[in-house]
Formats: structure tokens, sequence, C-alpha cells
């Protein structure tokens, strides 16, 4: 499913009310939506008896299913990269865009950042993760790529799975925190800053700042500046009288959204 499909949107709000009522049972709480708006989507899940008797696997397929829709619009995001460059920078970067098994594999031979240089979705979606790691590291190592990030779930990974990561010459690094908000609500604030959202005037210096923070290399400053074009991506600058002082990004797709590109 889309992330705009109704189905994504109770999710999120079931989420919620497992977080603030984590002592009443998961049944309890899809039979509040009977007789409601909700009541066709609250019949439906519970019609899975088998699923609703077991608490833990009950709320294991809800933080589940939030997990896949959280690793999607991540990798819309990262996509969006790739669909808005324009095709001889493309080649410039050596850019692509592939998939392995259902897991989507960015890479870009002349910008060593890991920004670009990473694979989404291992341990997930891999029917044979063993597999899927070592064609996703022969992919880099054909291309000449060192270094690389793989986001993986390695508590979903069988025994063969862990051994082909050592195999293949991978070790653990530092995780990325990610935070999620499912009822995000505004506030006021205030600085002495100047915020302005991204025109495609000003996207080269969006660009050159995110670049510059991020450890991108100068010839992926108008890849970041393509981003502008997206209207799913929603770019501000900060300025400090005519300088540019800070960036910051949202990507919306349907009911989703994911922050980046903060410096």
């Amino acid at each position: 499913r889309g992330l705009d499909s109704i189905e994504a949107q109770l999710l999120v709000e079931m989420l919620d009310l497992l977080r603030r009522e984590p002592d009443t049972r998961t049944h309890t709480l899809v039979g509040s939506w009977l007789n409601t708006d909700k009541h066709d989507f609250a019949t439906a899940l519970l019609g899975f008896e088998d699923l609703l008797e077991d608490e833990t696997k009950a709320r294991e397929e809800f933080t589940g299913a939030f997990k896949r829709i959280r690793r999607d619009i991540e990798r819309r995001a990262l996509e969006s990269l790739h669909r808005r460059c324009p095709a001889a920078l493309k080649s410039q970067l050596g850019l692509e865009w592939l998939d392995v098994d259902g897991v989507a594999v960015s890479a870009c031979a002349a910008d060593p950042s890991i920004l670009l240089n990473r694979a989404i979705g291992l341990g997930h979606i891999d029917a044979n993760p063993a597999a899927t790691i070592s064609a996703v590291a022969g992919l880099y190592a054909e291309r000449g790529i060192d270094d690389y990030f793989l986001h993986a779930d390695d508590a979903a990974f069988d025994k063969a799975a862990i051994g082909q990561l050592a195999a293949a010459g991978l070790r653990r690094r530092r995780g990325w925190m990610k935070f999620v908000n499912t009822a995000p609500a505004g506030r006021d604030v205030s600085s002495t800053l100047r915020v302005e959202k991204v025109r495609p005037e000003t996207a080269m210096e969006f660009a050159a700042i995110a670049c510059r923070s991020f450890g991108l290399v100068n010839d992926s400053i108008p890849l970041v500046a393509a981003l502008a074009e997206d209207p799913r991506w929603h770019l501000f600058l900060s300025r400090d009288g005519e300088q540019v002082a800070g960036t910051g990004g949202l990507f919306v797709d349907g009911n989703s959204g994911w922050l980046d590109w903060a410096a």
C-alpha cells in the first residue's frame, strides 16, 4: 500500500494508542474503533483471532508494519536524489539506483560519502539475506566502492546471514539515530536568523552548505540542488543577514514525512 493509504493513517493512530495506553490489550484498542468511521478496518483486524489472542505477536505486527513505513519513506527520499539527477551529472558521478531482491541500493563511484553509498531494506524484504548481502557487497566491489553503509535489521538475520556479513568484510558501525513522531504539533519558535524556503535560484546555496556539512564532494552540489525541483521536498535556508547560516529539508509523501539535510 502507498503511504497515503487509509490503512497507513490508521496504523499511525493505532501505534499512538499503544504508546499512550501500554497496559491496554491490543484487541481492546481495536475494538474501540467499532461503530466509528474506522469500523470496517477494526472488523477486519478482529477477524485475525490468532493475531489478537497473542498480545506479543499483535504488538510485533503493528510495530513491524510501522517500521516498514519508516523504511519506505527514507527509501523514497533517497531515491528522489537519483530521479531528479540530470543524466549528464548522473554519468559524471557514476550514480546508480539498483534493486537486489527488494533491497534498494544507492551507489556513487565519484563520491565516497555513505549518504550516497548505502543500501536500505536488508533483513526485512529479502528471502535469503545471506545471498543478498553477498550480492550487494559484490555490486559495490565491482564499482571500486570500499566504504558503504548497509541499513540492516540484524535481529531478523539467521546465522548464515550474520556469517556473510563478516565474510564480506563488513563490520558494525555507529547506528543512525532515527526519531519518530506520530502526532506532530506546531510550536512557537523565535530566532534572530531569517528562514526562507529554497527557490530554484537559491538551490545551489542550499546544496553547497549541505554538501560541505555532510562531507559530499563539490561535484555533488548540483545533485543535491536538484531536489528543489521535486515538489515532495520542502527545503529551507536560514540566513544571518545575507550569509547562509543553515539548511534543513522535509520530504513529504502521502501522510508521512522525512526530515533531512539539517546543517
